[in-house]
């Protein structure tokens, strides 16, 4: 059945390169005969944004063990949770440098090196995960995010790909724009900016330290991935609310390889590696969607109460969010290559499907 599997993906990936686009190219390549033994053999170094018990992890683990299979184990990488070779913050800087080969983690953690990579994650721009892969895969958004992180010696590609996120989780509900006041809030990237904007204090901090920091009182509210990954670390034992809005329509993660790494690959594990990525990229967004199922039960049997946000406030917080990008735009060419970009997608698509797709 492994075998099976390994099959079917590869098919999948080869051919969703017939659609994905110039940005992505080259995208066919041969595949080692598995009937010869894999030759020299390359092995990388990665450490993930997320912990072991988050389910990111647990497709991260599937993502290495693919890329060993389709290689033919040309190309092994040794993944360790988040923490256990060096703090999350750094992880940038050792892929950068060639410490590490890979890291998964959020372009929005990377904003004090350049603000730009904030806009590599959909919540940025307000993007659903399935309109974030269009952008990127048929759109040339792949492409502007790739010449970005290139500046700094990273190639990056689009890892996982994640339904909303919920708008936070918190000590009391939080419907509209008044129950903000006074309540301190962890958030990450831009989102920063945007709870400062509407008057919280807000702070960024790694993962692990948001269910302490609730228990302790030294943060009100939180936000961080969806319900199922949340639950997973125990956010459920540090706040009883999750409060459910746009604040964050999809999450994008991204793998980031050490460009000199990379760019010695040959041509041909190069695509493989390209292929069987973008092939998880696409499943993950509904494999999250289903461990969301799972997460309500979960939330509901442990008595975590669910708050609907109200439009008043998700709509602030988009607008807010845009003026914010629309201000780092006029101060940097390159955000402003992007997030014009974007915008344009976001209306030209949005009318399309409104015009074609009226149902929907």
């Amino acid at each position: 059945m492994k075998n099976k599997g390994l099959v079917i993906l590869l098919i999948v990936a080869v051919l969703g390169s017939f659609f994905v686009g110039y940005a992505v190219r080259p995208m066919v390549a041969p595949v080692a005969d598995p009937g010869e033994g894999p030759g020299e053999v390359t092995q990388w170094i990665m450490q993930s944004g997320y912990a072991a018990g988050h389910p990111t992890f647990v497709r991260l683990q599937a993502w290495v063990e693919d890329i060993k299979k389709a290689t033919n184990g040309r190309l092994v990488i040794t993944l360790h949770p988040v923490t256990a070779l060096m703090p999350q913050a750094e992880q940038f800087t050792a892929v950068s440098g060639g410490t590490l080969q890979v890291s998964l983690g959020h372009g929005a953690w990377w904003i004090g090196t350049n603000r730009a990579f904030a806009l590599s994650d959909a919540q940025a721009s307000g993007l659903t995960s399935e309109e974030m892969q269009f952008w990127l895969l048929n759109h040339g958004g792949l492409q502007k995010i790739q010449e970005l992180y290139a500046a700094y010696n990273i190639h990056w590609l689009p890892g996982v790909d994640f339904p909303a996120e919920m708008f936070l989780w918190s000590k009391k509900p939080i419907r509209v724009p008044a129950d903000l006041r006074g309540v301190k809030v962890r958030a990450a990237g831009l989102a920063l900016d945007v709870f400062r904007r509407l008057g919280q204090e807000a702070f960024f901090m790694p993962g692990g330290e948001i269910v302490p920091s609730l228990m302790q009182g030294v943060i009100d509210a939180a936000e961080f991935t969806q319900l199922y990954g949340d639950i997973a670390l125990g956010f459920h034992e540090a706040a009883k609310y999750v409060n459910v809005g746009s604040r964050a329509t999809a999450m994008t993660v991204g793998l980031e390889f050490n460009k000199t790494a990379w760019d010695k690959l040959p041509p041909d594990m190069q695509a493989i590696v390209t292929n069987v990525t973008l092939a998880h990229f696409m499943y993950n967004d509904g494999h999250h969607r289903l461990l969301e199922k799972e997460g309500l039960v979960l939330a509901r049997e442990k008595g975590v109460t669910i708050v609907e946000v109200s439009p008043e406030l998700n709509n602030l917080f988009r607008s807010t969010w845009d003026n914010i990008n629309d201000e780092e735009a006029a101060k940097d060419p390159r955000f402003a290559a992007i997030w014009n970009s974007l915008k344009e997608f976001r209306t030209s698509y949005r009318e399309l499907a409104r015009t074609m797709w009226p149902w929907e």
